[in-house]
């Protein structure tokens, strides 16, 4: 799915004792827990954290975001990019996910926005993202703010 030109959306609000971070050393595993638990149709091994984003920290602090409750990560996505995709200047929602107990709250929502805000702060113009049909959930999400299937 893709958005040309990336827009602001408004962000949605999020009840306390929910917020939203940026990613802190150490949240490898915290990313790897989440998915683990909030994704039934892929596996993680321990690898899949480097495999996808790297080590630069500076670049994950940058562009991953935590969804905390009471300060713990329970859910993540990242304002991703892939210099291959089309001309490079896209951006990329990238693995998102939640937590089982904390799906079907609307929390995905505020997440999305505001990685979509992470994304235009860090200069793309545009961005894209890659899901499966069977994740009609986001999918709807992704369209509500604008996304068109490619």
């Amino acid at each position: 799915m893709e958005m040309d030109p990336l827009v602001a959306v408004p962000l949605p609000p999020l009840a306390e004792p929910y917020c939203i971070r940026h990613y802190h050393g150490g949240d490898v595993e915290y990313w790897l827990a989440i998915h683990r638990d909030g994704d039934p149709y892929l596996d993680y091994p321990d690898a899949s954290f480097a495999e996808q984003f790297g080590t630069d920290e500076t670049e994950l602090a940058a562009r991953q975001l935590y969804l905390c409750h009471d300060g713990e990560p329970v859910g993540t996505a990242s304002a991703w990019f892939n210099p291959q995709y089309k001309d490079g200047s896209y951006g990329r929602i990238h693995y998102v996910a939640i937590r089982k107990k904390h799906q079907g709250k609307g929390l995905a929502r505020p997440l999305v926005a505001q990685v979509m805000q992470v994304m235009m702060a860090l200069g793309h113009p545009r961005a894209y993202l890659t899901t499966q049909r069977m994740r009609e959930v986001a999918i709807r999400i992704y369209a509500s703010y604008g996304f068109v299937e490619v």
